[in-house]
């Protein structure tokens, strides 16, 4: 860790280097003309919903109940 004045002079630095990456980048868009977007709020709800299968495609459903044996083994441990 860097204490007194060295540790202020690396802190400015870096604030400084921060701040010329920032108008590089500010520059670089304005060359190529890209233009940041205003802040858009995002959906509540991110992804849509899955959509179900359609009608025409024959449906297999299949349910599994538990068996008595191995309800058995699991009450015991």
């Amino acid at each position: 860790m860097n204490f007194g004045s060295r540790s202020e002079k690396v802190s400015r630095r870096i604030a400084q280097m921060e701040a010329d990456l920032k108008a590089l980048q500010k520059e670089s868009d304005t060359l190529t003309g890209r233009v940041d977007d205003p802040a858009v709020q995002r959906p509540l709800r991110p992804n849509p919903p899955r959509n179900r299968s359609p009608n025409h495609i024959p449906r297999d459903e299949k349910r599994l109940l538990p068996q008595h044996h191995a309800a058995r083994n699991v009450e015991a441990h």
